[in-house]
């Protein structure tokens, strides 16, 4: 009886670890992942245009960039680039680990959050 009941309690620590380890190492397609992917690189454009246009300050034109939101814009499409590119890369495997998606798409968040913020189109 000992035997079994240890038996049993070996085998529920084992599938525990199990569920663990599957949760540490989910995935998710790489169609899912592009279109991640994909909806960053629209984010990044906007981004861009609106870094380009001039700093908001004494001569600012009736458009210019608030330094605040470049504060918030920069380290996002830094942190996006780095992230997109690990994704890039783990397409080549078919699948990809949901922790990238799901930081790629809270930085996505995160610029969609920026944009609204400071009405950037």
């Amino acid at each position: 009886m000992k035997k079994i009941l240890f038996t049993i309690a070996i085998t529920l620590s084992l599938g525990g670890c199990a569920v663990l380890n599957a949760i540490g190492t989910a995935t998710v397609s790489g169609s899912n992942a592009l279109v991640v992917a994909n909806a960053f690189d629209g984010l990044e454009i906007t981004a861009a245009g609106y870094l380009q246009q001039p700093k908001c300050g004494k001569t600012a034109s009736f458009v210019c960039r608030s330094p605040s939101a470049t504060a918030k814009i920069i380290p996002a499409v830094r942190s996006g680039r780095v992230t997109r590119n690990q994704i890039e890369l783990c397409l080549q495997a078919a699948s990809c680990p949901a922790t990238l998606t799901a930081k790629l798409s809270a930085i996505n968040d995160t610029l969609k959050g920026v944009f609204t913020q400071y009405n950037i189109h």
